[in-house]
């Protein structure tokens, strides 16, 4: 082989191998950081989606719970409504009381389901709904064993079946029970039973430092009517 044709076959230098080691980890470098944020991305908005469905569904369960309040069904009941003032058998049906403890709200409630075969029976189921250790929980008290007067529900020791109705993972910061009606918040089964309507806000988090997502979800609930209960 001739000696120029030699001359113009070298290898890569040690400089131009180091530049381009360079410039591949740089374009890697890229490559990664791309495929990190993305599934970074996808994470939280799968824990976004994740968090305001569980609110979703916390919302409605609270909310139809409450509108079962004052359900009076007893046809002996329903006849005496309309008269005034109420008659005790009908009040006694009608609480619905709301505890303003700040971001930790309980609102207790009964209703009224009497016996098929005997309808003057005293069957009202009760309920508390309150937010404690960053869980909502709620208390199903059994028939024959409701507190007599509003306020003895949220104030009392809650009865053995109660129950977290919030999901573990997911921590409960704030349970509001919101209303421009003072009669909600009086225990006068007089006044209460001009109680209409509240507003439940919830707000959760889920996770912890920077991946921590915070939502707030929110419901109007309408009180059913001491006085025009549905049939």
């Amino acid at each position: 082989m001739p000696t120029a044709t030699r001359s113009r076959i070298r290898g890569v230098t040690l400089i131009e191998l180091l530049v381009g080691m360079a410039v591949g980890i740089i374009v890697v470098s890229a490559l990664v950081a791309f495929i990190v944020s993305s599934v970074q991305a996808n994470s939280e908005n799968l824990r976004s989606i994740r968090l305001t469905q569980e609110l979703r569904a916390l919302t409605e369960l609270i909310g139809r719970e409450i509108r079962r309040a004052r359900h009076v069904s007893a046809q002996e009941l329903l006849t005496a409504i309309g008269q005034d003032p109420l008659p005790t058998a009908v009040t006694q049906y009608s609480g619905i009381l709301i505890d303003d403890n700040g971001d930790e709200d309980c609102i207790e409630f009964s209703y009224f389901i009497p016996d098929d075969r005997d309808p003057s029976s005293d069957r009202r189921p009760g309920r508390i709904i309150w937010l404690e250790d960053e869980r909502i929980r709620v208390a199903r008290y059994p028939v024959g064993d409701i507190p007599a007067d509003l306020g003895d529900f949220c104030s009392g020791a809650p009865p053995g079946d109660s129950e977290p109705i919030s999901s573990e993972e997911i921590r409960i910061t704030a349970f509001n029970l919101e209303t421009s009606d003072a009669a909600c918040l009086n225990p006068d089964p007089v006044e209460n039973v001009n109680c209409s309507g509240l507003n439940l806000l919830i707000e959760a988090r889920l996770g912890s430092g920077a991946n921590e997502i915070v939502r707030t979800f929110g419901q109007r609930i309408r009180v059913r009517s001491s006085a025009n209960p549905p049939g």
